[in-house]
């Protein structure tokens, strides 16, 4: 009897070690995940929250320094303008911004130069300068472009700097059929135009540079010719592909087929062939939010359709090309791989602005009264998720 007890005992023995390796490799995956600060995510996820930032109003803009290591935040109806180092989650400098400057339609109000020695703020029509621009790293103003029309206000909607921090480009909401430039290139050295470009069928909202540097795409709302009487669904939304080395409109064609709804994003992929768009308010559904096209003719190369009506509030390729991030289809920000082929993550909340670092390594989002930080994973193999329309 004694003899079976003891077998019972030692076979019991052999399954509780054979257990305990068979969980040193899960064991050791949860000390790893805690020491990557990933306890609680999801292994596929591709994006990992790492720091939350307490801010005041709607941040509707965001921008990291080039090397990444502080973010610069503005709010509507805020003029203050903080830089973070977020890591830390210390504010490191407020610049006092422009009266009018939390204009909740500008689409790109903070930029960053290139090499970080400016940081560039796209204002409203309430005061006389309607984009001032700072040294970042002392808060010094560096210089101020004031409104350059003679007959009213001017809203600036968007800018953004050549890729050699040679130029600060601009586009403006003027009157319709306005002869005067609606696109300015300016000059970072003498802050003085250097050349414009009239769009007097075409109310500018929006602008992205392609990453060589050699074309702009503007988009905005048709507008046809007065004496046409023309029905409402030829006020469409365009874009406008212009040539930086000839000064000149080179292509136009139809973003979207909503009357009176406004591009609110552009983005370049980083190899210069695809353009995508997002709507300021897309229809009730279903209707198209996003589309990608081919922008070296204008060709439709994929779309993504929501049924609930919404805002494109970001849309941001990051840098290495890896994924395409949007911003806030059904309530949801939502990572794609970088030819929008896969939705590999989608997070709740609507964030009012977004930001993704040079070195493609993390996304801010920014929504009320917080911005987010989180990790991008780097050259992971794709693991779909299973992709249901909210």
């Amino acid at each position: 009897m004694k003899e079976k007890e003891r077998s019972i005992k030692l076979h019991g023995i052999r399954i509780l070690v054979a257990v305990a390796l068979c969980a040193l490799p899960l064991i050791a995956q949860g000390a790893l995940l805690r020491w990557l600060g990933l306890t609680g995510q999801n292994p596929k996820d591709v994006a990992t929250k790492v720091a939350s930032l307490r801010e005041h109003g709607n941040i509707i803009g965001l921008a990291f320094s080039p090397d990444g290591h502080t973010l610069a935040t503005t709010a509507y109806q805020n003029p203050r303008i903080h830089i973070w180092d977020w890591r830390t989650g210390r504010i490191v400098r407020t610049l006092k911004g422009l009266r009018g400057s939390g204009n909740e339609y500008v689409t790109e109000p903070l930029r960053f130069s290139p090499d970080g020695r400016l940081l560039a703020l796209c204002a409203g029509a309430l005061g006389h300068v309607v984009i001032q621009v700072w040294n970042p790293e002392t808060g010094a103003v560096v210089h101020d472009i004031p409104n350059a029309n003679p007959h009213g206000s001017i809203d600036c909607q968007s800018i953004a700097f050549s890729p050699d921090g040679r130029r600060l480009f601009a586009v403006f909401d003027r009157n319709t059929y306005s002869t005067t430039d609606s696109l300015i290139s300016y000059s970072t050295r003498t802050w003085q135009p250097v050349w414009g470009v009239p769009t007097p069928s075409l109310q500018m909202t929006t602008l992205a540079v392609s990453p060589d540097g050699r074309f702009l795409a503007a988009g905005g709302i048709h507008v046809p010719p007065r004496s046409n009487n023309p029905p409402m669904s030829e006020f469409e939304t365009r874009i406008a592909i212009v040539d930086v080395a000839r000064h000149a409109i080179v292509r136009r064609f139809t973003a979207f087929s909503s009357p009176f709804v406004p591009l609110n994003q552009l983005a370049w992929s980083p190899d210069g062939v695809h353009l995508a768009a997002g709507l300021w308010l897309a229809n009730p559904g279903p209707g198209d939010a996003v589309r990608i096209f081919d922008a070296r003719t204008g060709a439709l190369v994929t779309r993504e359709t929501t049924p609930n009506e919404t805002h494109i509030y970001g849309l941001h390729y990051t840098p290495n090309g890896q994924y395409l991030i949007e911003s806030a289809i059904g309530g949801h920000i939502r990572i794609w791989d970088g030819k929008h082929q896969h939705l590999l993550q989608s997070i709740d909340g609507v964030a009012e602005s977004l930001a993704v670092s040079a070195d493609s390594r993390y996304l801010a989002m920014g929504g009320s009264h917080k911005v987010l930080v989180w990790r991008l994973k780097q050259a992971q193999p794709i693991h779909p998720i299973d992709h249901k329309e909210e």
